[in-house]
Parts: structure tokens; C-alpha cells; sequence
């Protein structure tokens, strides 16, 4: 511990249990890098609703953590899934493309949710 005490002081130290711990730092560091944040939205929602969610989405996207925008279908929404649906989840993905990218998005019903999976664009360094 002291390397210029006199006489010198030292810690004796479990090994196994030294390389436990730095390993589970490492792994909660990394886990909480990105994480998957959810937003959801309903067909019938206004526009400043949706303003107000979007700008919860850009502060999670600034923090670099992916999104998910569930877009929940209720009764007779449902029939309209792949038409006004899709339409609705892309106008929704193109209000924050310009600073994330469409990582995945459903292609058909998954219950009675659509949703897109939006990860942060890379920063380009100068």
C-alpha cells in the first residue's frame, strides 16, 4: 500500500475475489452504456402529445441509448394495421431521423402493437 513507509506496509488480497469484482465492474460499465428505452404511442394521439414524446425521445437518444416506439392498436385500429398503421409509425421514425436510424421495424402485427427499433447515428469525430 505504502511503498516508501518504512518498514514497507502491504495488503494481503484474495485473488479470486480481486478478478470477481473487476470483472462484474466491466460488465455493469458496458451493460449501461445503451440500453433499450420504450416509447409508446396510441393512433388517436395528438400533436402535442407527440411533440412532448418526441423530445423525451431525443434527450434518451442524446444519452446514447436505443429506442423502441410501440405503436398500440385498439378494436377496430387493428383492421387498419398495414395501412394507416405503418403510415403512422413512419411518420413518427422520420420526426427523429436525423439524429437516429431505423434499426428494425415490424412488418406485420405482434399482437396488437407495430413498433421500430431506432438506434443513436454514429458521431463522426473532427
Amino acid at each position: 500500500m505504502a511503498g516508501n513507509a518504512n518498514p514497507p506496509v502491504c495488503k494481503v488480497l484474495d485473488y479470486g475475489k480481486l478478478s470477481y469484482q473487476s470483472k462484474k465492474k466491466k460488465q455493469v460499465a458496458a451493460k449501461g452504456k445503451t440500453e433499450l428505452k420504450e416509447i409508446s404511442f396510441s393512433m388517436k394521439i395528438s400533436d402535442h402529445d407527440i411533440e412532448t414524446k418526441m423530445k423525451k425521445a431525443r434527450q434518451l437518444v442524446e444519452k446514447g441509448h436505443k429506442l423502441r416506439f410501440n405503436l398500440i392498436l385498439r378494436g377496430r385500429e387493428r383492421a387498419y394495421a398495414d395501412t394507416k398503421g405503418l403510415e403512422q409509425l413512419d411518420k413518427l421514425t422520420s420526426r427523429i431521423a436525423d439524429i437516429c436510424v431505423v434499426e428494425q421495424k415490424s412488418k406485420g402485427m405482434i399482437g396488437n402493437r407495430l413498433y421500430a427499433i431506432l438506434s443513436p447515428l454514429k458521431k463522426v469525430a473532427q
